[in-house]
């Protein structure tokens, strides 16, 4: 009976419910969050890499695969022109994560049965990888504007951050763990390919299954058209004169560019190079699984109290910190990485606590929030795309040379990314720390 009371009374409850439609849509969204954390965790990461490589996939064309979904974050400018013609989107995005999944998954999963050459393997997985973020790009953006209303006030928003955090951590990242394991254990012998195959398949369906539940859940609210529709080129320019978004914008902007300068082609390097198996990857997912569940209610309260923007700022220097570990990492010393990732996997806790929030921060009250969302979205992606394709054309260098002697070493092209990333990873948390004070809207327990 108290354990009852407690849950009624809890943080979750008054958020996460079915008595309302916000509830509804609020739960939905986590259900969606569970579903397709899980569903994520076996198409991304050492498991996606894999797949890449059991097709003969190297390691630049892994890099030129990993950027193409960001190119097509360029047509988001059109999508407003699109999305003020469609008021009820339930339907239109459920059609879109149809098309999405079918294409992304299905497709590219299948492909390699019928195509053998590993340049036409490169050139299919890149036209089935960017259909479907273009269609995303155009049409996707309005999922952003439909959750909003969703959105509770006030410091529960932290709390939804917060559990949605916890439950894409934990789901997730068990998944991913529990697929690595298999996948490490059938990896010598033909049924590794045809386990990483089956996996990818039900993954796309999970996934199907968590838009269904998220669209068809609550009710329908038309969204209302806008005044006017904005322009392309007021999708650019409109957000930019509002400094206080822009400025949030800009972290995201710096940060992606950094994270996906070796985001598939260091795994690749791991894998590949310093054989780590695929089951190590994912030690840094085991440790945000349990920095999550120990971790979420200190963060969350650390957010509260020095605002998300410091959070970010601190923690991003962490992370360059932590770079110095992976620059070190080479053939022979599997450790330094397994201490690294178990590093790096708790950080991230803290680090997602503040960044998953900054969209909110600062985003105009009478706005039109397509059109903020969209600039978002994909001032994100291009930055995503000029850091990956930036970082394989660095390495595609490196490895034209081979590797280095440095002090008597060999120093591969992944090790001297890295040097690169924690240079970076060191700026962006100065300019945080540089702008924090501009900011005035920096705690979400100020909304």
């Amino acid at each position: 009976m108290a354990l009852r009371d407690r849950f009624y009374n809890s943080d979750f409850h008054r958020v996460f419910h079915f008595k309302t439609e916000e509830g509804k849509g609020r739960s939905a969204i986590l259900i969606n969050s569970l579903l397709a954390n899980i569903a994520n965790a076996v198409i991304t990461g050492g498991l996606y890499t894999a797949f890449l490589a059991e097709n003969g996939i190297d390691i630049v064309r892994v890099g030129i695969i990993s950027f193409i979904p960001y190119i097509a974050w360029a047509l988001s400018v059109f999508s407003p022109m699109l999305l003020a013609k469609v008021r009820r989107r339930q339907r239109m995005l459920l059609c879109v994560d149809l098309v999405y999944y079918t294409s992304l998954i299905v497709a590219t999963t299948v492909m390699p049965l019928f195509v053998k050459d590993p340049t036409a393997k490169t050139i299919w997985f890149a036209v089935f990888t960017f259909i479907p973020h273009a269609i995303n790009a155009l049409l996707g953006t309005g999922y952003t504007s439909w959750m909003l209303r969703f959105i509770p006030e006030g410091r529960d928003v932290n709390v939804f951050t917060s559990y949605n955090n916890m439950v894409a951590l934990v789901c997730g990242n068990a998944t991913a763990l529990i697929a690595s394991g298999v996948a490490t254990v059938l990896a010598a012998g033909e049924n590794s390919y045809w386990f990483l195959f089956w996996i990818r398949i039900a993954s796309a369906v999970t996934f199907l299954i968590g838009s269904a539940v998220l669209y068809l859940t609550p009710k329908d609210i038309p969204t209302p058209p806008p005044e006017k529709v904005p322009t392309p080129l007021q999708v650019l320019t409109v957000p930019v004169r509002y400094r206080p978004f822009l400025l949030t914008a800009l972290i995201t902007v710096f940060w992606g560019f950094c994270t996906c300068l070796n985001a598939n082609t260091y795994t690749y390097y791991l894998l590949e190079t310093v054989k780590v198996p695929i089951l190590y990857t994912y030690a840094g997912a085991v440790t945000s699984v349990l920095g999550g569940l120990v971790l979420s209610g200190v963060f969350r309260k650390m957010t509260d109290a020095i605002s998300p923007y410091r959070m970010v700022a601190c923690f991003a220097a962490v992370y360059g910190l932590l770079e110095i570990i992976s620059i070190f990492v080479a053939p022979g010393r599997v450790g330094l990485y397994l201490l690294g990732a178990v590093l790096s996997g708790m950080v991230g806790v803290g680090f997602s606590m503040g960044y998953n929030s900054l969209f909110y921060l600062n985003l105009p009250e009478d706005g039109n929030k397509d059109l903020f969302a969209i600039f978002w979205n994909m001032v994100s992606n291009v930055s995503c795309f000029v850091g990956a394709a930036f970082g394989t054309w660095v390495l595609s260098l490196f490895e034209k040379h081979g590797t280095y002697q440095i002090f008597g070493s060999a120093v591969y092209g992944s090790q001297l990314i890295c040097c690169i990333k924690m240079v970076l990873f060191f700026a962006v948390a100065f300019f945080v720390a540089k702008i924090t004070p501009e900011l005035k809207r920096t705690s979400l327990s100020e909304r």
